[in-house]
């Protein structure tokens, strides 16, 4: 028991997600993210670690590709932790309007919370079109109080350039970085 909970400490430690960014509205700097070298642990294990992660820290990070919003939203609910003290970031893929309202939607429900703090576009896109599309779902899950903020996640100069060139009514508030222990190439 005492080597399951080790390893699951040094999982942890291998999972945490480094948010770079500079503490805008509340953002958490350092926040546990679900991907990665997560996802291959069994659901049990995201869940203890995401509790053991909630009792030290406040950012919890997942996306609709690790398919883990169900057992990150009961992670969060069963922590003790009031919601408002824990900042939740999801990430939707770039796949234009119509796919991305349906991907924000499935990921609110899968969560089982009423809203998100943070929802971003996971990696750049293919496309001008997709790109204008997936960001106005996003600006719509912000009018309906579904998410705090809005913005971006491994995007390049180029790719945010592109974005702001749209005019969008809201601006991305973070590029997220991807980042962990032992990452050793970081692209910007």
């Amino acid at each position: 028991m005492r080597e399951k909970g080790l390893k699951a400490m040094r999982r942890l430690a291998a999972a945490v997600a480094f948010g770079a960014a500079v503490a805008v509205r509340g953002l958490p700097q350092l926040n546990f993210g679900t991907g990665s070298s997560t996802s291959r642990l069994p659901k049990e294990e995201i869940a203890a670690l995401t509790r053991a992660w909630l009792a030290i820290g406040d950012g919890i990070d997942t996306a609709w590709d690790y398919r883990d919003e169900l057992t990150v939203g009961r992670a969060v609910r069963e922590s003790g932790r009031v919601r408002e003290s824990v900042f939740l970031t999801t990430k939707i893929p770039c796949d234009g309007y119509e796919l991305a309202s349906k991907r924000a939607g499935f990921n609110m429900e899968q969560l089982g919370l009423q809203s998100v703090d943070l929802l971003l576009i996971h990696f750049a896109c293919d496309s001008r079109e997709k790109l204008n599309g997936t960001w106005t779902a996003l600006e719509e899950q912000v009018d309906k109080f579904l998410s705090r903020q809005i913005g971006v996640s491994n995007f390049q100069a180029s790719d945010i350039e592109e974005l702001m060139s749209l005019d969008k009514r809201i601006k991305p508030v973070v590029n997220q970085i991807y980042g962990h222990v032992g990452c050793t190439s970081l692209v910007f």
